[in-house]
């Protein structure tokens, strides 16, 4: 991993498992990852005290630069 941002960033050296068809040599990979606690604001269905989490993720490539900078990083050559 080059880099984390969030509330809860992941750790320094991080590992996620890619999938064997996004491995594409050369190329930059992003992996987006949400989690969120949904608390209706009225408990017809679900108990509002107690709420439900929501979680997905994602991956994805740059479409307009050769990899992704946060800070003041450069792109490797």
């Amino acid at each position: 991993m080059k880099w984390s941002k969030g509330s809860a960033p992941l750790g320094v050296d991080t590992t996620v498992a890619i999938p064997t068809a996004l491995k594409i040599g050369g190329t930059y990979l992003i992996y987006a990852q949400v989690d969120y606690k949904y608390t209706p604001a009225v408990g017809y269905l679900m108990d509002k005290t107690i709420g439900v989490t929501l979680k997905d993720f994602t991956y994805t490539r740059p479409r307009q630069s050769l990899c992704v900078l946060y800070g003041t990083a450069v792109c490797p050559t």
